[in-house]
């Protein structure tokens, strides 16, 4: 009987010296209560406390923690179904208000990004739902950080994991990409056809101006063949008729001159295509050619 007395008080005194010392571990805050009411935070390190008096009611972890649910059936703008599932990154900023603040500030979580997708989606049609995932976090987080600040946590980031539509959706919307490809694959097409028929008469179009362009060409070039030759001829007619006078005279310069041009006449009607011929008075009988041609050997 006299051993169980002292066992009894050295076993009270370890299990008080136990109660007294307390280490909180890094990344890490306690909730103290004495006697049921907040007293104090405990950092990390070593700490004391009052033994039997003060408890330690919640102990907080300061990193950054994962949240996910499970998916939930929402319905958009245009009335369709669509699975939802998310997950938020969080802090413990203020591990007072984490615990006296909230029953379960995880539960809260939940069913606030839940109650706020809710009202997200609904203000959206499904192919925006679908497309705007980025936006929906955004608002997600802004509006996750204004109700959580007073819960003494920071929502770091909140993420949309999964928007799935129903089977039956999913297969209308199916039908429709495979319709929606189909008709822009008909589209390119005949864009395709449009634009080789273009080029075909674009390129038919410059074939015939180019061939315009040189037919042109060579009718300038042919008329100032011609214009040239007849300057030519003319000069040459010219120089004949000043050598003529100064050789015969002004007289019978005029009936040398007939009688040149008679001469070189004589082998375009004698191919048989001309059928009319007209002769100078002068030249009406061959006398008088023979008495000229004579004049002109008798001179040279």
């Amino acid at each position: 009987m006299n051993i169980v007395i002292p066992l009894f008080i050295l076993v009270f005194v370890i299990i008080t010296l136990m109660k007294l010392i307390i280490i909180v571990r890094q990344s890490e805050e306690y909730v103290v209560e004495r006697f049921g009411r907040f007293n104090k935070t405990l950092k990390s390190g070593l700490n004391i406390l009052i033994p039997y008096a003060d408890k330690v009611a919640f102990r907080a972890n300061l990193r950054e923690q994962v949240h996910t649910f499970e998916p939930q059936p929402m319905i958009t703008k245009d009335n369709a179904t669509v699975n939802i599932n998310a997950v938020t990154y969080f802090r413990i900023m203020d591990p007072h208000k984490a615990y006296y603040s909230v029953v379960s500030y995880e539960d809260a979580i939940s069913q606030f990004i839940i109650t706020t997708l809710r009202n997200l989606v609904g203000e959206l049609e499904l192919d925006e739902t679908l497309t705007s995932r980025n936006h929906v976090n955004n608002k997600l987080q802004i509006t996750l950080d204004e109700v959580t600040n007073h819960w003494g946590i920071k929502i770091t980031r909140v993420e949309v994991k999964e928007i799935t539509p129903l089977q039956e959706i999913a297969e209308a919307m199916s039908k429709q990409m495979v319709a929606e490809r189909t008709k822009r694959a008909a589209i390119l097409s005949a864009e395709g056809q449009k634009q080789a028929a273009i080029l075909s008469s674009e390129g038919q179009k410059q074939a015939a101006i180019l061939y315009s362009q040189g037919k042109q060409e060579a009718l300038v070039l042919e008329a100032k063949g011609q214009a040239e030759a007849t300057i030519l001829k003319a000069q040459a007619d010219k120089e004949a008729m000043q050598y003529i006078m100064s050789t015969f005279g002004t007289a019978d310069s005029k009936e040398m001159l007939l009688v040149l041009k008679y001469l070189e006449m004589l082998p375009k009607l004698a191919d048989g295509k001309g059928t009319t011929l007209v002769v100078p008075e002068q030249l009406s009988n061959l006398t008088n050619i023979s008495t000229i041609a004579g004049k002109i050997f008798n001179r040279q």
